[in-house]
């Protein structure tokens, strides 16, 4: 058996390691890069837009939101169901996010987000966040996936 050097996995190592050192040597600047992101009121704004957009053309796209069950009684619960996602899915995403925004500066820069919260609580309510934010990331990946990325068939020459 022949061995085969991997490149791809050689260049992923020292990206990593790159980005770690970075982290060592960089930690303040780092820090504050990502509280002037999270502090920029243009990119919350641009975030949540697009978001919403993604989620409410994905659903219509996908024809996953059926205003006709309004009109038939049994389909009334789930006609519901289906338009409150429209604001529940976009916006267990932005309010992950928010919370996790919030502590990041009330532990690293002493901002007073959670101040009648104790640690164990933050660390709870850092755990539930990261959960749904993560979540709600893959249905966002999947939705942009669905949408963007077309499937092609491979063509294969049958010759027999």
């Amino acid at each position: 058996m022949m061995r085969v050097i991997n490149f791809k996995n050689i260049i992923y190592f020292f990206f990593f390691l790159i980005v770690i050192l970075s982290v060592v040597f960089f930690k303040k600047n780092i820090l504050e890069f990502v509280k002037a992101i999270f502090l920029n009121y243009w990119f919350n704004l641009l975030l949540t837009l697009i978001v919403f957009a993604l989620t409410i053309y994905h659903k219509f796209y996908f024809n996953q939101i059926s205003l006709k069950g309004f009109i038939e009684v049994k389909k009334i619960k789930t006609s519901i169901s289906d338009v409150l996602s429209l604001v529940t899915d976009p916006s267990t995403f932005i309010c992950s996010f928010a919370i996790i925004k919030g502590l990041f500066l009330d532990y690293y820069f002493s901002y007073k987000y959670f101040e009648l919260f104790k640690d164990y609580e933050k660390m709870f309510l850092f755990i539930a966040s990261f959960f749904f934010f993560i979540n709600s990331s893959i249905e966002l990946k999947d939705y942009c996936t669905e949408l963007f990325i077309n499937e092609t068939e491979e063509i294969s020459d049958v010759t027999s």
